[in-house]
C-alpha cells in the first residue's frame, strides 16, 4: 500500500494506513471530504473493495480508529469503550487472585502499554507492576506459566487503572509554557531558578550517597515544590543539563533505573494534583549558572539545629507549639515550619512577611536577628518558646527577660547541643562555649 498512498500524498492528502484500515485527515470539511473521494476513487481503480457499512466516508470531528476515540474539537485521543472493557476485565481478573500466571501479569501490561498514547499519565502507573513481573520471571528462570503474587503497590497501580483510564484522555496540546525552570544538582546539594527568584540547599546525609542522575530528578521536584506551589493549571518548561533527567521526565520514567523511575514518578505525581504540565529540555552546564551556583554555595549560618533529644523535653515543660518558624526541610523541629527562604517542604516562607498573632510557635533564629524577633514578638499577642545564647550583655537580652512568662531552662553546655544535620561532625564556631536557654515568651502584656 506504500505506492497507493505515496501517490495520494503526492496529491497533497494527509492519510496513513494499517493493514486494512485507512485513516485521512484534512483541515477542513471540504478539504476532508476531497481526500476520502480521491482516495475511494483510487482504490476503487486498483480493483480494491471498500466495506461501507464499516467505514466512515462523511467527514466529522470525533472518529474510532484502532481501538482510540479521535476527538480534533477538544484535541484529545482516549480508548474506545470496548477497548477499555477488555483492560477492565483482564485487571479485575488478576486482582481477584491472590497468585496468578506471570503470562497473564505479561498480557496485562501488554494492554495497559497499547492503551498510554490514549490515557495521559498511563505511563507512569505500569512500571511497578512490569518490575516485579521482570523479577519472577528472573526467579522461574523465563517460564512464564509460574504463578506469582503483586505487592500492594502494584495493586494500587491496578487500581489506578481501573478507576482512571476513561477519565484521563490523552491531550495532544498542553498549551504554551507559561513558566521556564531551571535546575542543576551537584553531590554537595540542589539548585532552582524561576523568575529571577533561586533557592537550593544541601543534601541530606542520606540522599547525598545517591547517584547523581538521581538527584538532578531531586532537584526537579524540589525546585517544583520551591518555585512553583502557587501554580496550577500551566505548562512548565523544566531546563536541565542532564540529559537523563530529560528523558525521565519526558518519558514519565525509564526502565533504567528504579530509582530514578520511582523518582520521577514522585516529580509527576506532584504535578498531576496541580493540573501541572511538564516538559524537559537539555541546557549546556555553562549556561544553568545560576541554578548551578544554588546547588553548591550554601550559606550554613542558618542551618544550625537544636539536639532532637532536647526539643520533646521542651514542649513537654511549656506545651506544644503550632510551628517551627526558622527552619528549612533539614533542621525542622515539626511540622509545619516557616524557611527562610523557597523550600520544598515549607508552610510559608520568610516569618517575619507573616502574622504572628495567635500562633504560638517554636524559634531557634541566627542570633544576628534576635533583635528583630524580639521586636515583632513584642507587638504579637501570641507565645513562643524561644532558644537563644544566655548573653546579659547584648542590648537585646533586657526585652527578652520582660517578655518572659516562666523561669528559662538553662540548657547544660555541650557541643551536641547543636549541629548540622548534614554535617553532623561540623562543631558550632562557639563549641563548649556556646550556652543555650529556652525561653517562653509573650508579647500579650496581660500575660
Amino acid at each position: 500500500m506504500k505506492p497507493v498512498f505515496s501517490h495520494l500524498r503526492g496529491k497533497g492528502h494527509i492519510s496513513s494506513g494499517y493493514i486494512d484500515d485507512s485513516f485521512l485527515v484534512g483541515y477542513s470539511n471540504s478539504e476532508c471530504q476531497l481526500n476520502v473521494d480521491d482516495t475511494l476513487q483510487c482504490f476503487h481503480e486498483l480493483g480494491f473493495l471498500t466495506h461501507d457499512d464499516k467505514s466512515v466516508i462523511t467527514p466529522t470531528q470525533i472518529i474510532q480508529h484502532l481501538g482510540f476515540v479521535l476527538n480534533s474539537i477538544e484535541m484529545t485521543i482516549s480508548i474506545s469503550e470496548e477497548k477499555h472493557n477488555k483492560l477492565y476485565g483482564v485487571i479485575i481478573s488478576v486482582l481477584k487472585q491472590n497468585m496468578c500466571s506471570i503470562r497473564a501479569v505479561a498480557q496485562m501490561i501488554g494492554m495497559m502499554v497499547a492503551c498510554c498514547p490514549g490515557v495521559e499519565y498511563g505511563t507512569l502507573f505500569y512500571r511497578q507492576i512490569d518490575r516485579e513481573k521482570t523479577a519472577a520471571l528472573k526467579v522461574n528462570q523465563g517460564d512464564f506459566d509460574k504463578h506469582m503474587t503483586l505487592s500492594p503497590k502494584a495493586h494500587q497501580d491496578m487500581l489506578w487503572w481501573v478507576e482512571n483510564a476513561r477519565l484521563f484522555t490523552k491531550r495532544l496540546d498542553h498549551g504554551k509554557i507559561g513558566h521556564v525552570l531551571y535546575t542543576d544538582a551537584s553531590t554537595k546539594g540542589w539548585g532552582a531558578n524561576m523568575a529571577n527568584v533561586t533557592t537550593g540547599g544541601e543534601w541530606s546525609t542520606v540522599e547525598k550517597d545517591h547517584h547523581i542522575n538521581y538527584l538532578e530528578l531531586r532537584a526537579v521536584l524540589f525546585g517544583l515544590q520551591s518555585l512553583c506551589r502557587e501554580i496550577s493549571n500551566a505548562h512548565v518548561k523544566v531546563m536541565t543539563d542532564n540529559t537523563t533527567d530529560v528523558a525521565y521526565i519526558n518519558n514519565m520514567g525509564g526502565s533504567g533505573s528504579f530509582l530514578c523511575n520511582d523518582m520521577a514518578r514522585e516529580v509527576w505525581a506532584w504535578c498531576m494534583t496541580r493540573n501541572i504540565w511538564l516538559t524537559a529540555s537539555h541546557i549546556p552546564g555553562k549556561l544553568n549558572v545560576v541554578a548551578d551556583k544554588a546547588s553548591r554555595v550554601f550559606d550554613n549560618s542558618t542551618e544550625w539545629k537544636l539536639d532532637a533529644n532536647i526539643f520533646p523535653k521542651l514542649t513537654a515543660h511549656f506545651g506544644t507549639p503550632e510551628v517551627d518558624m526558622f527552619a528549612s526541610r533539614l533542621n525542622y523541629q515539626m511540622t509545619p515550619f516557616v524557611s527562610w527562604h523557597p523550600d520544598p517542604q515549607a508552610w510559608a516562607i520568610d516569618a517575619f512577611t507573616l502574622d504572628w498573632n495567635n500562633i504560638f510557635f517554636y524559634a531557634f533564629p541566627p542570633f544576628s536577628i534576635i533583635p528583630q524577633v524580639l521586636q515583632k514578638l513584642d507587638t504579637a499577642q501570641t507565645q513562643a518558646i524561644l532558644i537563644v545564647p544566655n548573653w546579659p550583655t547584648q542590648p537585646w537580652y533586657p526585652m527578652l527577660t520582660r517578655l518572659l512568662i516562666q523561669q528559662p531552662i538553662l540548657l547544660p553546655k555541650h557541643k551536641s547541643n547543636v549541629s548540622l544535620p548534614f554535617k553532623r561532625e561540623k562543631e558550632h564556631p562557639l563549641g563548649k562555649q556556646l550556652k543555650l536557654m529556652a525561653c517562653l515568651l509573650s508579647g500579650d502584656p496581660c500575660q
